[in-house]
């Protein structure tokens, strides 16, 4: 009777979850997960069972022994990038320019214009700025960098989400604490925090993570 309850009580955190995150979103991290399961993990350790993979993922990463996102599929990648929960998990880089004269300070700065997503769907606009020390000769190869830029969107869907089923595991209490905390953490981090926890890789939950959180 307690594993059936218990199967409940999962399958409640995977509705308000996928509720939250909205359907469209949701079938956009389930296909990442089964890429990442089917063409990564089968590719990067073809010996090993699915969960024993999980594993030895975590383990490499968070010793910094694997250069993960170049292994992802292309199609993987591209369909992240062009989705709308890119929006919901980040704020991204739109674009970004040289301010000579800032009004803030006497040194030029690097500002980039952002974008995400706000629980409602509609777009927001950030800004960020950052000191520009270097020579006005590599101004390019900073501002294309800086194309890649990110921050957590703290007001999308996906953090929205997480609050929702914080309370479904003692590791997701904790590690949803310190990502509204201190947003984006590193890789390695996590993945050092989830070995120490000893969590079930077969969750749903730790799998979307895995993605979210190390992979993307």
């Amino acid at each position: 009777m307690a594993a059936i309850l218990s199967n409940c009580s999962g399958n409640e955190y995977i509705e308000e979850f996928e509720n939250v995150l909205g359907k469209k979103n949701s079938e956009t991290l389930n296909f990442l997960v089964s890429d990442f399961e089917n063409d990564f993990l089968k590719k990067q350790y073809p010996n090993l069972s699915k969960k024993k993979a999980y594993q030895r993922f975590l383990v490499e990463l968070s010793n910094l022994e694997i250069e993960h996102w170049q292994k992802i599929s292309k199609e993987a990648r591209e369909v992240f990038k062009r989705s709308d929960l890119r929006l919901e998990i980040y704020c991204v880089a739109d674009t970004s320019w040289l301010d000579l004269n800032p009004a803030e300070t006497t040194s030029p700065l690097i500002r980039t214009k952002l974008k995400c997503k706000t629980e409602d769907g509609s777009i927001m606009v950030d800004s960020s700025a950052v000191p520009f020390n270097h020579k006005i000769s590599d101004l390019d190869s900073i501002l294309k960098m800086h194309e890649n830029f990110v921050e957590t969107n703290f007001e999308g869907k996906y953090n929205k989400a997480l609050n929702s089923i914080s309370d479904s595991s003692p590791f997701m209490t904790k590690y949803v604490e310190i990502r509204n905390s201190f947003g984006i953490l590193p890789p390695e981090m996590v993945a050092s925090e989830m070995i120490e926890s000893d969590v079930d890789v077969d969750d749903y939950f730790i799998k979307r993570l895995i993605i979210t959180e190390m992979m993307y």
